[in-house]
């Protein structure tokens, strides 16, 4: 039919018509074999990925192991510890008196967790097993043995079990420091008990921190598939390396299941306390005894500092490492053993790392010059908080504000000429009752409750005294004004 229309147009001298006939022909007939064309142009590239998916699973997940542990505790289960846990006499006569000894129970619990040495050693989380009575480990190959716990350490959410065997599948350890967001990876574990399973995604960020998740907080963060059960369990590379272990998800709702925010602790940080942990059954952190918060740059501005990398200290704790190098409120901490410290996170962890007795470098930025101090470490108490760094002080918490000494220099650069007596504004929380009545960086507090402050003991000794409010005289440049402060 084709054939013959073009002729005709031919015959008929419409050489326009008689071009674009052919081209809508050849068009057409050239569709038509594409659609019939096989489409597999990407198969073999699809086929090599999938390969290697399946080479990591089969050289990981045997050395998967599935956690089940007891914990014995005292009292009534409650209905969701026991569903079932209904007496028909109670319904109708009230409870048994309260004066009847407690009965004991068995509380259950699972997870993951993957075998690291051919003699039996495991790494997992604390809150796993750190608290069980009870360890039992089921192998990829179906053997369940009994296991004993080595040692836990509840900052960072580390432990190490062992069992008793031989010549046990081992999954090789790489190296977190080399990861970078975008790598594929996958999780392997227990999740809600179906064990072995095996979930991919890829690096979402890492270096996650401030969840108030752990007190050493530095999580790869991914959107593999990790539920309850997976807690122990490793995040694997391409290359079949364990680069993290799973510990926690976020979600954004009451049910806790995966909504592709998964944490993991970097492999780096774990290795490092299970090694301690094998050693010693215990971990030693350093300490250096101030208190830090994040710089911001509001911060910088009133520092009169350009870059806001660094961690600012608003306290330096006597008879500590810190007050013998010379430490100020108000320094900069800008480096930590030749290394660049960002914010408060980086710190505590590089703190925490340092080996006491070592003598390591610190570098900070006081009123705009670097000065270098030699810190010895000391061995971190377990009262202290944060790895030496501990938290905001009570006089902050109260008030929404931080505030350190004022000096002639820092006066005169908020425009505040003349007797300077008090303790000067360097931060404000945000959505605080401080921030909505106006109070900001470079202010400075000259009375607390009409009681003249000289310095940022006085002022911290009058805010703990003071009831559910407090009256301030602020000074901003030649102005002043009293403020009434709600305390927290």
């Amino acid at each position: 039919m084709h054939r013959l229309s073009l002729v005709s147009l031919w015959r008929r001298g419409n050489v326009s018509a008689f071009v674009a006939a052919i081209i809508i022909t050849l068009t057409i007939g050239f569709y038509a074999e594409a659609a019939q064309a096989p489409a597999t142009v990407q198969a073999p590239t699809l086929r090599a990925i999938s390969n290697e998916f399946v080479k990591v699973v089969e050289q990981v997940r045997p050395a998967v192991v599935f956690i089940r542990v007891v914990t014995i505790e005292k009292g009534q289960p409650s209905a969701s510890q026991d569903p079932f846990n209904f007496n028909p006499f109670e319904f109708f006569f009230g409870p048994r008196s309260q004066n009847s000894e407690p009965k004991s129970y068995r509380k259950q619990g699972a997870g993951s967790g993957v075998i690291v040495s051919k003699d039996g050693y495991i790494l997992t989380n604390n809150h796993v097993v750190g608290n069980a009575d009870e360890i039992n480990v089921e192998l990829s190959d179906g053997r369940k043995l009994s296991a004993k716990l080595i040692g836990s350490d509840q900052p960072t959410d580390v432990a190490v079990i062992k069992i008793d065997a031989d010549n046990l599948p081992v999954a090789p350890l790489g190296a977190s420091a080399e990861l970078k967001v975008g790598e594929w990876v996958l999780a392997i574990g227990n999740p809600f008990g179906l064990s072995q399973t095996v979930t991919a995604g890829i690096v979402s960020y890492t270096g996650r921190h401030n969840l108030g998740i752990s007190a050493y907080e530095n999580f790869i963060q991914t959107d593999a598939a990790i539920n309850p059960g997976n807690s122990g369990g490793p995040l694997v590379n391409m290359d079949g390396e364990v680069i993290g272990i799973n510990t926690a998800i976020v979600t954004g709702g009451v049910v806790q299941a995966n909504a592709g925010i998964g944490l993991a602790i970097p492999i780096d940080m774990a290795k490092d306390i299970m090694n301690q942990l094998v050693k010693d059954g215990k971990v030693v952190r350093g300490y250096l005894g101030v208190g830090i918060q994040d710089m911001t740059s509001e911060l910088a501005k009133a520092m009169g500092v350009k870059d806001i990398k660094g961690v600012l200290v608003t306290q330096v704790f006597p008879d500590a490492p810190a007050a013998a190098a010379g430490v100020r409120e108000g320094d900069i901490i800008i480096s930590w053993d030749g290394k660049r410290v960002a914010n408060t996170n980086e710190l505590r962890n590089a703190v925490a790392a340092s080996a006491p007795g070592n003598k390591v470098f610190m570098v900070v930025n006081r009123e705009g010059k670097e000065l270098k101090l030699k810190i010895t470490v000391q061995e971190r108490n377990e009262a202290d908080l944060d790895g030496g760094n501990r938290d905001k002080d009570t006089a902050v918490s109260r008030t929404g504000i931080m505030v350190q000494n004022v000096t002639s220099e820092l006066a005169g650069k908020f425009g505040i000429n003349g007797e300077v007596t008090g303790v000067l504004i360097v931060a404000v929380e945000q959505n605080s009752k401080a921030a909505d009545l106006g109070l900001r960086p470079g202010m400075l507090i000259e009375t607390v409750d009409r009681k003249q402050i000289k310095d940022t003991d006085d002022y911290k000794k009058a805010i703990a005294a003071a009831g559910d409010k407090v009256l301030l005289l602020v000074r901003q440049q030649s102005s002043k004004f009293f403020i009434i402060l709600p305390l927290k």
